[in-house]
């Protein structure tokens, strides 16, 4: 049995972990009711480190032609943003395009900024399919897809993509709803060689920082995956995602962890997550540490879930 859109919401915001106030909560159902039903995933954000009210949606849907012409009928309601027309020429040219029917998967992130959700969410395409780890076809897809929904940073994407070849990368995305418009690659690595990628990129960020934060990861991860966002610059702030966590046996945020990340980060974190792991359907979450070009550290968590019964 595979629930509705509007059923698995109501599961995902029964779980203890959710702690919306009525005014996100107002503002998400309207979301919720205008997207595209058939969705692969939804997934919260929510701040741990200060315990906010979670803040960002996220809706993934997979490539099958019904569900690329539901997406195309909903962003053709943005219309005439500028950034809506660009999302719409990938989806067009996903349907159309042999070279891009190798993506399975995009997703839409709703982040909400001063008070209200953005009206046209930032756009994220996987590249995990096989025959992208061939570097050269996944780099001309990647400069394909972004002389039209990203030409501002056309260059600087040319300029990153050589070093990358030493990761997986994983999906990249657009912050069309954020007031800084950037670019951001998502990849994986082995944890302790991303201070040689990061020279090798010419990052500005707090290099010790993060070793610091590496050092303290590797004690549960030998490999992290890792967000960097650029504009006509790479950001000196950098995202580290651990691995997911989809059963109590999994779970690495016990209490040596947790107290050497609170060393590092000088973030109480709230560990009660568990409760989203026993809802009815398929879940999981995973931990993200941002270290910001302010050389502060902010803890998010992504809570996950899928519109399938879990299985006994």
């Amino acid at each position: 049995m595979k629930y509705s859109k509007s059923e698995l919401y109501s599961i995902a915001l029964d779980s203890e972990v959710q702690h919306l106030n009525n005014t996100v909560l107002e503002k998400l159902q309207t979301i919720v009711s205008e997207i595209p039903e058939n969705i692969h995933a939804i997934c919260f954000e929510n701040r741990i480190d200060q315990f906010e009210d979670p803040v960002d949606f996220l809706v993934c849907y997979y490539c099958s032609s019904h569900n690329l012409d539901s997406v195309s009928s909903y962003i053709n309601q943005k219309i005439p943003n500028k950034y809506a027309l660009r999302i719409n020429d990938f989806i067009n040219n996903r349907k159309q395009s042999p070279a891009y029917k190798l993506v399975n998967l995009i997703w839409f992130s709703f982040d909400y900024e001063e008070g209200r959700y953005s009206t046209v969410p930032t756009f994220c395409v996987s590249t995990q399919h096989c025959h992208f780890s061939d570097f050269s076809l996944l780099s001309s897809f990647i400069i394909n897809t972004s002389e039209f929904l990203a030409p501002e940073f056309l260059n600087k994407t040319k300029e990153l993509l050589p070093s990358l070849e030493c990761t997986r990368i994983n999906h990249f995305s657009f912050t069309f709803g954020r007031k800084a418009f950037r670019a951001k690659f998502v990849f994986k690595l082995e944890t302790l060689r991303l201070p040689s990628l990061l020279k090798d990129l010419d990052w500005k960020g707090n290099l010790y920082l993060l070793e610091q934060l590496l050092n303290t990861i590797v004690q549960v991860s030998d490999e992290i995956q890792v967000g960097l966002s650029y504009s006509t610059e790479l950001s000196e702030k950098i995202e580290i995602e651990l691995p997911w966590i989809t059963s109590l046996d999994e779970n690495y945020l016990q209490d040596s962890f947790l107290s050497s990340l609170r060393k590092i980060t000088e973030k109480e974190l709230s560990t009660n997550l568990t409760p989203w792991l026993n809802l009815k359907v398929q879940t999981g979450y995973y931990i993200k540490i941002t270290l910001t070009s302010a050389s502060e550290f902010n803890i998010k968590s992504y809570l996950y879930s899928s519109p399938y019964k879990k299985r006994k």
